[in-house]
């Protein structure tokens, strides 16, 4: 479709003026619904892959990871396997350093649990749990997303009923910080909010 305009000085600018502002407010309305789809395609589809993560670490000691994804079926044996033939060819490709791999594996959700969210906070807003780690001067915080209002007086994380048995069941659960020392006890916990 074209349009021809003709138009002169002033009434040209508020012309081009509006014709602007419409223009910016379709690519606006055009980027929130792909937001909103692709949210929905995030959301409608659980995560199907095992992700094994490279680190690379350049010269000045800045590290990224390379992440590649694998089938569920492949056991981590089978993974291992394959990064053992393939950090070679890496390796000789790239002039950083390979420094570590890890793995998130795909799990099957138990049952019971619900099935969609409710409506509250978002996962930018949850609580930091601190707890103890055994052998260690330092805590271990993790964040939960999208803790709900009714689990906190004030700032503070509750540490009673189903809040006390989540806080308590991440220890029991054998949950440890990131250099896999055990976590002891838990101290507290207080509001958050992270991007």
């Amino acid at each position: 479709m074209t349009f021809v305009l003709t138009a002169r000085g002033r009434e040209a600018d508020i012309l081009l003026t509006v014709l602007t502002v419409l223009t910016f407010g379709l690519m606006l309305r055009l980027r929130s619904e792909q937001s909103r789809n692709r949210s929905s395609i995030e959301r409608s589809y659980p995560m199907a892959s095992h992700v094994v993560s490279i680190g690379i670490t350049d010269f000045a000691g800045d590290r990224k990871t390379l992440p590649l994804f694998f089938p569920t079926e492949d056991s981590v044996a089978t993974i291992q396997t394959q990064m053992n033939t393939l950090l070679p060819l890496l390796d000789a490709v790239i002039d950083g350093k390979i420094s570590d791999m890890s793995i998130q594996l795909s799990m099957t959700l138990p049952g019971g649990l619900k099935a969609g969210a409710v409506s509250g906070n978002t996962v930018h807003e949850g609580a930091n749990l601190r707890y103890d780690v055994a052998g260690s001067d330092y805590v271990h915080t993790p964040y939960v997303p999208s803790w709900e209002n009714a689990g906190f007086a004030g700032a503070a994380v509750l540490a009673t009923c189903e809040y006390a048995a989540l806080e308590a069941g991440i220890i029991t659960a054998g949950a440890s910080d990131k250099n896999g020392l055990d976590l002891s006890a838990f101290i507290s916990g207080n509001r958050a909010f992270r991007k």
